[in-house]
């Protein structure tokens, strides 16, 4: 963090980490000081939580109110605790959530019982990303069309999670304003060419 104040980018605007122990388990606590110091040189936070079987819903918690995360990287295991899920909606946490990976890392089906599901069930500010897109041999498209749909996600929850996406991005208002207008325009003409 030091480093990345002492030689400032204009493309570098946040902090996040992917945090596995060597017991491959989660502690985000352990770095509060490093997100002290970004959050007070204006960096936007974001952290790993909540992914894996060893998670637990308490690190999700951290991430939001020690680390003081904008957003969060899966998160999944926020599900066992209702009172964080209530502390992440209110906050308008945004949540990355990544539906084939889980397949692969946690050995998780995908279905209408899914924890991506239940989240956007309670309603969490949930996007979808691809995590490692070469790694799990997917892309954006194939997390929407395969991951989604089999959570029996709708048109209209998959276009209010786009929406999510450019809401927990790390860019300014103005772009965040081009790309919903955009987005909502793309929206407007699949649903054009759709109709019967």
């Amino acid at each position: 963090m030091r480093e990345m104040i002492a030689h400032p980018r204009p493309e570098v605007v946040g902090l996040g980490q992917d945090d596995l122990t060597p017991e491959n388990t989660e502690d985000p606590g352990r770095f509060v000081e490093a997100y002290e110091l970004a959050r007070e040189h204006g960096f936007l936070l974001t952290a790993h939580v909540g992914e894996t079987d060893h998670a637990t819903p308490d690190a999700v918690r951290v991430a939001i109110e020690e680390l003081g995360c904008d957003r969060l990287d899966h998160g999944y295991r926020i599900v066992d605790d209702p009172e964080i899920v209530a502390l992440a909606r209110d906050r308008g946490i945004g949540f990355a959530a990544t539906p084939l990976s889980t397949t692969i890392c946690s050995g998780w089906t995908i279905d209408t019982d899914h924890r991506i599901r239940r989240m956007i069930d309670a309603g969490l500010a949930v996007n979808v990303s691809t995590d490692d897109a070469m790694f799990f041999r997917t892309d954006i498209g194939r997390e929407y069309t395969e991951g989604l749909r089999l959570m029996g996600v709708t048109a209209d929850e998959a276009k209010q999670i786009a929406l999510n996406g450019i809401d927990a991005a790390f860019c300014d208002d103005a772009q965040k304003a081009r790309l919903r207008a955009d987005f909502r325009a793309a929206f407007r003409a699949l649903d054009a060419a759709l109709e019967p």
